[in-house]
């Protein structure tokens, strides 16, 4: 739009915190979550649950997008959906190891469930936030500045999955305390899309 304004470097930074979210939640579904998995479950299920993102995009991004096109309320069209939905996305993430020790019968079916629930959940909050660049950047800047919240999101991943390795290495299993600081990273970061981007 020729009347939008310049995207602040202030603005840029707070939406760039969003990319570590992102980063951090690609590296523990490609990654961490396939190794977690398969000490317990099947090929097939497992390599499902790591990577739920790609069928819940496909429903979902649509649904969400035309609905946050038409919300309109003093808080903006995205970042309700943010502030509703990563929590709740953290909270079943969270939840994941601590379900592992439900009885045998119900252990899969509760961490599957777990699983789909914070895909989805971080789906409805991320896809908003991606539409969020296009509301606060005019297109002379948006290639510029995508590929510079791109290469965050790729070295949070990079680094998440590093810490991840490292810890897991040293305790031989895949700890709570990795689902904690996926949670934490992601959690802090949609906050601060939420508190400062306009």
């Amino acid at each position: 739009h020729p009347a939008q304004k310049d995207l602040s470097v202030r603005q840029g930074v707070f939406y760039s915190m969003g990319s570590l979210a992102s980063g951090v939640y690609n590296g523990f579904n490609l990654a961490v979550l396939s190794i977690y998995l398969s000490g317990f479950m099947g090929p097939f299920l497992q390599g499902y649950l790591s990577n739920t993102d790609t069928i819940d995009g496909a429903v979902i991004q649509p649904l969400v997008g035309r609905w946050s096109d038409r919300t309109t309320n003093r808080f903006g069209r995205r970042r309700p959906f943010i502030a509703v939905f990563a929590p709740i996305s953290v909270i079943f993430l969270i939840a994941i190891p601590y379900l592992h020790g439900a009885a045998t019968e119900w252990r899969v079916p509760l961490i599957a469930a777990s699983i789909i629930l914070f895909s989805i959940a971080n789906n409805i909050a991320a896809d908003p936030m991606k539409a969020l660049l296009v509301d606060i950047t005019p297109p002379r800047q948006r290639s510029r500045f995508n590929a510079i919240i791109s290469m965050v999101s790729t070295a949070a991943q990079l680094l998440f999955v590093l810490f991840a390795l490292l810890i897991s290495i040293k305790k031989s299993n895949t700890p709570t305390v990795i689902f904690w600081v996926a949670g934490g990273i992601m959690l802090v970061s949609y906050i601060l899309v939420v508190i400062g981007v306009r």
